[in-house]
């Protein structure tokens, strides 16, 4: 991701002015700061037990009352999209557009998923900070 990056910025510095590209460059470093934080909590979230991820594990906690939020990853079936949005709508629940199936299984040391619930609201406070797109 850094060498995306970097190589955005070297194309942008040709074609922009330098104020123009410092600001971008500011505001896209903030962006993939955000993201390894969310990655990071994330983990560690999964090692408190805070976080349940897949669509079975998501789905019986949903059931049993535990959610405090949904995350969904960006590039999720429009099937397991439109499903988890309508519950989050329904529950009244926060649902984060964020990461990619691969990522999410690598920051909580499994295969990939395209869905995670967060269980605490200590956690979901913590990424609402993050700034990550909420859906709702």
């Amino acid at each position: 991701m850094q060498k995306n990056v970097a190589a955005l910025i070297n194309l942008l510095k040709k074609m922009f002015p330098p104020k123009f590209t410092m600001k971008l460059f500011r505001r896209l470093k903030i962006l993939t700061m955000n993201e390894q934080q969310l990655k990071n909590l994330l983990g560690l979230a999964q090692r408190a037990r805070l976080l349940v991820s897949g669509n079975f594990a998501v789905e019986e906690a949903l059931k049993a009352g535990q959610v405090q939020a949904i995350i969904l990853t960006t590039d999720a079936s429009t099937k397991t999209a439109e499903q988890f949005e309508k519950i989050s709508v329904e529950k009244s629940l926060p649902l984060f557009r964020a990461l990619t199936k691969e990522t999410l299984g690598q920051c909580l040391g499994k295969d990939s998923r395209a869905v995670a619930a967060v269980l605490d609201a200590g956690f979901l406070k913590s990424i609402e900070k993050l700034s990550i797109p909420k859906n709702n």
